[in-house]
């Protein structure tokens, strides 16, 4: 299957099922792209793979910085309730603070 943007041409591949293979779908997810013949002389397969592992290094980061963000606003909200019901936080508390 090929879908037709702007002029270039990109490889769209059936669904993967990830589950099957052990990965999570953020570590599934790639981009790839088929370069036509005048880009291909300046864009080469080695660069793309370059690229590629790039996008997914940057996109790794991203994903990690978002969860690194929903932890530390649960832990800013769980500082303001009462102290009976966030025991179960005191050991990630101390952590954070030796940290």
């Amino acid at each position: 299957v090929r879908g037709h943007t702007l002029g270039r041409t990109e490889q769209v591949y059936p669904a993967f099922e990830p589950h099957a293979s052990g990965l999570t779908g953020v570590e599934a997810f790639t981009l790839d792209y088929k370069v036509e013949w005048p880009v291909s002389l300046v864009v080469s397969p080695k660069s793309i793979i370059r690229y590629q592992l790039l996008f997914r290094h940057l996109f790794h980061c991203k994903h990690v910085e978002r969860q690194l963000c929903a932890v530390w606003q649960a832990h800013k909200q769980a500082k303001w309730e009462p102290i009976y019901t966030t025991k179960w936080h005191a050991a990630a508390f101390c952590l954070r603070q030796r940290m």
